[in-house]
């Protein structure tokens, strides 16, 4: 049984990251098409959700 929960939290992990991974790619893509300071915003505003989802993934214990 203990196989299985760590099997499933990495899957949930892989998938985090993943889209913390698809989501710095589109800031990477999109900072010089909208200009260095909005970009900026949109890098901080995707960090903050980056680190809040880490947050609720691995909760102080």
């Amino acid at each position: 049984m203990q196989v299985i929960r760590t099997a499933a939290a990495l899957m949930v992990r892989s998938m985090v990251l993943s889209a913390q991974s698809a989501g710095h790619q589109r800031l990477l893509w999109l900072q010089p098409a909208i200009g260095r300071e909005v970009g900026e915003v949109a890098w901080l505003r995707e960090e903050n959700r980056r680190l809040q989802s880490e947050n609720r993934l691995w909760p102080e214990r």
